[in-house]
C-alpha cells in the first residue's frame, strides 16, 4: 500500500499498516511539514506585523500566537520523536498510558490555540486592501490549521488506540 505524503490519509487502512508505518507517515506527512510550515509562519507574521501591525493591533497576537503554537508543538513533535514512538516501537505502547493521555491534552490545547487563531483572523479572512504578504499569512495558518487537526485526528484516534491495545 501506498504512503506517500501525497496520499490522502482516507486512502489507507491506518488502522491495519504496520505500527512502523503508521508512524513513519505521522512524522513524515505531519511533524517535518509542520515544522518547515510554521518556521515559514513565523517570519511572514513578522513581516506582517512589521507593515500592519499599528493599522490592524490583531496582528501582533497572531505573531505571539503563532510563536507559542510553534514552540509547544516542536517540543511535543521532539517527545514524540524521541520518546513516545520509540517506546510503541518496541512494543510497550500499554506502558505508554500516562504520556498518552498527556499528549492528548497537548493536542487539546493545541486545537483551542488554532480556534484562537482561526477567531483573531476572522475565519482567515483577509481585510479589505491587505497586501499579499497578510494574505499569505492568513491563508498558511488556514493550511496549518487543517493539517494540524488531521495530525491530532490520526494519533487520537489510530496511533494511541492501537498503541494501548497492543
Amino acid at each position: 500500500m501506498s504512503t506517500s505524503p501525497d496520499t490522502p490519509a482516507g486512502d489507507i487502512r491506518w488502522d491495519l499498516e504496520p505500527m512502523e508505518t503508521l508512524i513513519d507517515h505521522i512524522v513524515t506527512t505531519y511533524h517535518g511539514p509542520h515544522r518547515v510550515a510554521l518556521a515559514r509562519l513565523k517570519v511572514t507574521a513578522a513581516e506582517v506585523e512589521r507593515l500592519h501591525g499599528a493599522r490592524d493591533g490583531r496582528i501582533a497576537e497572531v505573531h505571539q500566537t503563532i510563536l507559542g503554537l510553534s514552540a509547544a508543538l516542536e517540543k511535543h513533535m521532539r517527545e514524540e520523536e524521541d520518546s513516545l514512538f520509540p517506546t510503541i516501537l518496541r512494543g510497550e505502547g500499554a506502558s505508554t498510558r500516562e504520556q498518552l493521555t498527556s499528549m492528548e491534552g497537548e493536542h487539546d490545547t493545541a486545537g483551542g490555540v488554532l480556534a484562537k487563531l482561526r477567531d483573531l483572523t476572522d475565519d482567515y479572512t483577509a481585510p479589505e486592501g491587505a497586501c499579499g504578504t497578510w494574505r499569505e499569512l492568513w491563508s498558511g495558518l488556514e493550511e496549518l490549521e487543517r493539517a494540524v487537526l488531521a495530525h491530532i485526528d490520526l494519533e487520537n484516534n489510530v496511533l494511541h488506540r492501537r498503541a494501548i491495545a497492543e
